[in-house]
């Protein structure tokens, strides 16, 4: 018997398992991340992050007057970037 799985429908399954394994493996316990933070976490300059919130590109939160991401939120946007 032979199984035949294309690569996009793995890619999914794929990124989830990916995202599970990070969460519970991580050794930064934090929830949450200021923007300059996640922009830096994520590679980019902090400007960059910040006009992909407000195109509305990348969730977020907001405690107080700070803007803050959570690890799946960064990796949500990051992955839905690929292409």
């Amino acid at each position: 018997m032979k199984v035949l799985i294309e690569r996009d429908d793995l890619k999914p399954v794929v990124a989830e398992v990916v995202t599970e394994v990070m969460e519970r493996f991580s050794n930064d316990d934090r929830i949450s991340y200021t923007e300059p933070e996640a922009a830096e976490l994520i590679g980019v300059k902090r400007h960059v992050l910040r006009d992909e919130r407000l195109k509305g590109r990348v969730r977020h939160g907001k405690v107080g007057n700070k803007i803050v991401y959570t690890r799946r939120q960064l990796l949500e946007f990051v992955e839905g970037r690929e292409e």
